[in-house]
């Protein structure tokens, strides 16, 4: 059998292969020109690659295909000494004695999902050009360089539309501009505020009133009795959701529930008052009750709150087995 024929690597700079190029494209259809110039900008950089004495195939390998792992040490380190065992990051036990480097603490442009993207193009260059620093080569898109800006705003932001009115000085009607398709069906305050008031009042314990002062602060004015009429006209979502968690809980095969002690002024008012009257009140102990159920593909986590402890709970919700077809009372 004989031994394949290796062609012989082509040198080439990028004065001969910008030459090439001008030469077919008035020849070459538009599609394929397109993929001649993809492959031989991606040709040029391996090429000045291999032409470096640093470069080895474990460089090579990372930067055609990638590192294995996102580590720094994996994409900017020295590439490994021969013979020498797993670096960090690399798929392999980590020797003993030896601690895993602790990362800087900062956030990647990767982890502001939600923040809005500007791309901005450079003002004097684009794909294909001259460049300006060795003038005889052309610059190719290279991946963006991300950089993160971070301003700071209330929780809750307004926007102040002024609509034009004109007013006929004959007969005084008045005309007034529309407002924006966009946000002319909408309410004053929209879904995403009693999202915004729940998560801070129930989610981060920020009380309602203190909120008020922050937002006066702010010149976005909100008082507590508004952000209460906002967040109780949009309870009855969460409470269908609640609802529906309580019926997946009660068919369970696996339970785990706990109390801790807890304060809620009105209930401790309610027993101040029957103890102050010299009526027995219907319970000292204020729960809060965490039941945990375990389904086959995923955990239901509900919590109550009031005088009963878990296992009433659990009897008036029917959380437990052979009570889901029932339907739940409220003990609380």
């Amino acid at each position: 059998m004989k031994p394949p024929v290796v062609a012989p690597v082509q040198q080439a700079t990028r004065a001969q292969l910008d030459e090439l190029l001008a030469l077919a494209k008035p020849t070459f259809p538009a599609q394929q020109y397109e993929l001649l110039e993809g492959v031989l900008a991606t040709f040029v950089p391996v090429m000045l690659a291999l032409q470096n004495a640093k470069t080895s195939v474990w460089r090579l390998r990372q930067m055609l295909f990638g590192a294995r792992t996102e580590t720094k040490a994996n994409l900017f380190g020295d590439p490994p000494a021969v013979g020498a065992g797993p670096q960090t990051g690399d798929v392999g036990p980590t020797p003993e004695g030896k601690t895993k480097a602790k990362g800087h603490g900062r956030n990647g442009a990767h982890a502001y999902d939600n923040s809005p993207v500007l791309e901005i193009d450079h003002p004097e260059l684009k794909s294909g050009d001259p460049c300006p620093q060795c003038e005889v080569g052309k610059v190719y898109d290279s991946p963006p360089r991300a950089l993160v800006k971070v301003v700071g705003q209330a929780p809750l932001a307004a926007t102040v539309y002024k609509l034009q009115c004109l007013r006929c000085r004959l007969c005084d009607a008045i005309f007034t501009a529309p407002l924006p398709e966009a946000v002319a069906s909408l309410p004053k305050y929209d879904a995403s505020c009693a999202s915004m008031l729940a998560l801070l009042r129930y989610g981060t314990g920020v009380p309602f009133y203190r909120l008020e002062g922050l937002q006066a602060s702010l010149h976005v004015p909100l008082p507590d009795a508004t952000q209460w009429d906002i967040v109780s006209k949009a309870v009855a979502a969460p409470r269908a959701v609640f609802d529906e968690l309580v019926r997946q809980a009660a068919q369970a095969p696996l339970l785990h529930n706990d109390d801790t002690p807890m304060k809620v002024l009105s209930l401790m008012a309610e027993r101040a008052k029957a103890q102050a009257d010299g009526a027995k009140p219907v319970a000292k102990a204020i729960n809060t009750s965490g039941i945990v159920a375990v389904l086959h593909e995923h955990k239901v986590v509900l919590f109550f709150a009031g005088h009963a402890h878990a296992g009433t709970n659990r009897r008036c919700s029917r959380i437990g087995p052979r009570n889901w077809s029932r339907r739940p009372r409220r003990c609380w």
